[in-house]
């Protein structure tokens, strides 16, 4: 938010609103307010170099006493001035970079208490040691300020980010923006040296799916950088298949208390093993001061800290121990070529305008101005050897890395203005013309690094990935371990040497983070009621299912012509099967069908031979030559149910069964009604002797017959059987089958038959006590009671079969029907022929 000083201001001066208007000032003092150096452009520095101190005294106006600034020097800070100092001094070198142009700086002791701030932001603009808002005072061609640099904290970006947006100064901030600075339509000269927050929480979720953690806590800052992080840290992991398992907000000034004891209660149930700890590195150490109470025993964690901030290294710190073995990710940074042998020639006398420059050297070299008995005297001749820039901690090669690349982009846009006009001059160019340049920057720096900014402004980086371990003696040491580049396409951008982490001594290798164990192919995952994504049970897949993945949401059907595995892990083709002659089944049958088909040949034979015995032509010999022919057919009409099914075989198996069936069952009931009338008409001239004709009994088989014709004409003509391939009847296997068309019509058929089975069954039932000698309704009503259970037990059966069996139990009936109607009716006679031929005479049937 910007603060009243700064709204006060602007109301107060409405018309800044564009370019300061020139005016006639005095110079005088320009010098005395900051730290100035002259040249054809001038780069602004808003630097916090003290700490905010009791008056507000301390932006370069008056040269406060040593010891003062020595107390309140931001020694962390001053390198960063360094850092400017050294770009800014190493572009002027380069002949290739702006040649015949040079640079200047203007810093300023950003405190940023506002009145201070205030002052040193119009006098840069105003470019003069007065305050005179919205006129520029300096110079007598156009303005030498063409960017500023400011930084370390978002309120800073956004504060001078509101002043200098109506002015479309470029402004660099090195610190860490907040989100909603970062709207290029509020800000559009506003660009960030540090990668957004955005691209680093990217790079934790591409981290967590690298390692397949899918149960991972969440802390962070109770704030509203800290709700936005948990906000978009879960869309991330959920993104990546992953689930928040728990979510704390603390402050970093929060203290060990209930609210603490309630987070670690909740850290240590749940079954996460990996936590991520976002925030500033004041917020990490507060944090981990929680974590040291001796009251406190966490089981071991994989503990992800994001920090952008610097955490010195070979350093004792007690408020980090327990963060032993974490990963930390940090904006990867390059030591700035050039920085040490810069550093090793800075000399007081050479810096006379720099105020803060003794401080910084008693505090380098360890060493007084002024003249002790315990500390030596500073000359202002030390050197700032090797070893004290790699021992010191504010003197790491890469402090102030985000403020060189910033001075190197400013310096290839003016160099790509001066290519664009190569015969003007740049001296009167405006420093809103930079910005169309900077949007399209794209450079490689000293160091190596390509150099471009996105969309939103910010500079595009990568991360390192550091492993930190604490030494016996509470030394950390930093292991780099990796790095991402968190805006390469997913499934790359990632480097890690996983060999290097060192994890928790908990676990013996990468550790595992998850609600439930994954689903193993196979079983499909089940969410459990009221719980998190992440947390499912694993049931097996359903038959004719497979899932060949693991955690598959829902299970996979195969195609028709394949099936399940035995791991229901992938689907596997079935054979196509039928019931042929060199199954087992099918051999028995056809042996059956044979067998039959040659007793009842054996038999039409026997009658033949003795077709003028009694015993023959005493039963209607006619008849019984129909009815054997009759089942013979019958017999052999089953070999057509075995084989493969085609289009003429289907048409047959059906039709030549009901029609030969139609003529047995027609000829057993002509048979039983010669027999009635035989016995009724006895008397000479008995009306019913008419019926005992020949043509009668012909009648009665031809009739009877031709309604199942009719029927079976019927069938074929509307729907007629067709071969299919039934996938379903038997696991595996692909069954070739005939479909019998109209289901009605084929029961119709069966029906029929079993109609004329019933009438001949009434009429031999009616007349089983007539004379034994010429009866054969006893031996008829057996072989219909016979007929009638098979078919009965048949519907049933057939219903609940499939496949090859469901044509086993068909052929199997017919037979077994067709069996029962020649034993029962041709075996008596076939015994009297055989057997006993005294009876077959007319004396014996006529005693009889």
């Amino acid at each position: 938010m910007v603060s009243a000083g700064w709204v006060l201001l602007i109301l107060l001066f409405p018309d800044a609103v564009g370019v300061p208007v020139r005016a006639k000032c005095t110079l005088s003092g320009y010098h005395h307010h900051g730290y100035y150096k002259d040249g054809d452009h001038i780069i602004g520095g808003f630097i916090p170099l003290t700490k905010p101190p009791s008056r507000a005294n301390h932006n370069f106006h008056t040269a406060p006493e040593l010891s003062e600034r020595l107390h309140s020097l931001e020694f962390k800070s001053y390198p960063h001035m360094l850092a400017l100092i050294h770009a800014v001094e190493e572009v002027n070198k380069n002949p290739r970079l702006l040649p015949n142009v040079s640079l200047g700086f203007h810093i300023y002791n950003a405190i940023f208490e506002d009145e201070t701030a205030l002052a040193g932001l119009w006098g840069l603009l105003s470019e003069t040691g007065q305050t005179v808002p919205n006129y520029r005072c300096g110079g007598r061609g156009g303005s030498k300020i063409v960017a500023v640099i400011e930084g370390p904290t978002a309120d800073h970006a956004s504060r001078i980010a509101t002043a200098l947006g109506p002015y479309r100064y470029p402004q660099f901030s090195y610190g860490h923006l907040d989100p909603e600075s970062r709207q290029k339509v509020q800000f559009p000269s506003l660009y960030g040296m540090v990668p957004s927050e955005s691209s680093l929480l990217a790079s934790i979720a591409r981290l967590i799916r690298h390692f397949d953690w899918r149960w991972v806590g969440l802390i962070t800052s109770d704030d509203g950088r800290g709700k936005r992080t948990v906000e978009t840290l879960r869309k991330e992991i959920n993104k990546a298949g992953g689930c928040v398992a728990f979510t704390w907000l603390l402050t970093e000034y929060e203290r060990y208390g209930p609210k603490q004891i309630r987070l670690l209660d909740d850290v240590q149930r749940s079954s996460a093993n990996v936590t991520v700890l976002h925030g500033t590195r004041m917020y990490v150490e507060a944090f981990g001061m929680v974590l040291s109470w001796p009251r406190v025993h966490l089981k071991g964690l994989v503990w992800i800290l994001t920090s952008q901030d610097e955490f010195p290294s070979e350093t004792k710190f007690s408020s980090l121990k327990a963060f032993d073995r974490a990963l930390v990710l940090v904006g990867q940074k390059r030591p700035i070529p050039g920085f040490e042998p810069f550093l090793q020639r800075i000399k007081p006398r050479n810096y006379q305008g720099d105020m803060y420059i003794k401080a910084f050297w008693q505090q380098v070299h360890k060493c007084l101005w002024r003249y002790t008995s315990w500390k030596p005297r500073c000359t202002g001749e030390e050197n700032i050897t090797t070893n004290k820039v790699r021992e010191h901690k504010l003197l790491s090669p890469t402090w102030g890395y985000g403020i060189y690349n910033a001075v190197y982009a400013i310096a290839h846009a003016l160099h790509a203005l001066v290519s664009e006009r190569p015969l003007g001059s740049t001296k009167d160019s405006q420093a809103w013309q930079l910005l169309s340049f900077l949007n399209k920057a794209h450079f490689s720096n000293p160091a190596g690094d390509d150099i471009f900014f996105d969309r939103d402004g910010n500079v595009v980086a990568s991360y390192e990935i550091r492993n930190w371990i604490f030494s016996p003696e509470g030394s950390l040491g930093v292991v780099p371990v990796g790095s991402i580049q968190p805006r390469a396409p997913l499934g790359q951008g990632l480097v890690i040497n996983e060999n290097r982490i060192r994890w928790n001594r908990r676990f013996e290798q990468r550790p595992q983070s998850v609600c439930s164990q994954s689903c193993p192919p196979g079983f499909r995952k089940k969410h459990r009621q009221g719980e998190a994504a992440c947390c499912f049970d694993c049931i097996p897949c359903r038959a004719g299912e497979i899932a060949n993945q693991t955690n598959m949401e829902r299970c996979l059907q195969c195609p028709d012509d394949q099936y399940p595995n035995e791991g229901r892990d992938k689907c596997i083709p079935k054979a196509v099967t039928f019931l042929t002659y060199q199954d087992p089944l099918g051999v028995t049958l056809a042996s059956l069908a044979l067998s039959f088909s040659l007793l009842t040949i054996s038999v039409l034979g026997l009658f033949v031979k003795h077709r003028n015995t009694p015993i023959v032509k005493a039963n209607n010999r006619d008849l019984s030559y129909i009815l054997l022919v009759s089942l013979l057919t019958c017999g052999l009409c089953s070999l057509i149910f075995i084989g493969r099914p085609g289009k003429l075989t289907c048409l047959l198996r059906q039709t030549v069964f009901g029609v030969a069936f139609a003529v047995a069952i027609s000829s057993v009931l002509a048979k039983t009604i010669t027999v009635v009338l035989a016995f009724k008409a006895t008397q000479v001239g008995h009306g019913l002797r008419r019926w005992l004709r020949p043509g009668v009994s012909n009648s009665i088989v031809f009739w009877g017959t031709l309604v199942q014709v009719i029927l079976c004409s019927i069938w074929l003509g509307s729907s007629p059987p067709f071969p299919e391939y039934n996938t379903q009847s038997e696991v595996g296997k692909i069954v070739i089958q005939c479909n019998e068309g109209s289901v009605g019509i084929f029961y119709g058929v069966l029906g029929y038959l079993g109609l004329l089975a019933m009438i001949s069954f009434t009429v031999a039932f009616l007349a089983r006590k007539l004379p034994d000698a010429f009866n054969e309704a006893k031996h008829i009503t057996f072989s219909m009671v016979t007929f009638c259970c098979v078919w009965v037990s048949f519907i049933p059966t057939y219903l609940s079969a499939q496949g090859k069996k469901a044509i086993a139990i068909e052929i199997f009936s017919i037979l077994a029907s067709s069996m029962g109607i020649l034993a029962c009716i041709f075996t008596p006679k076939v015994y009297i022929i055989l057997l006993r031929p005294d009876r077959n005479s007319k004396q014996f049937l006529k005693k009889k």
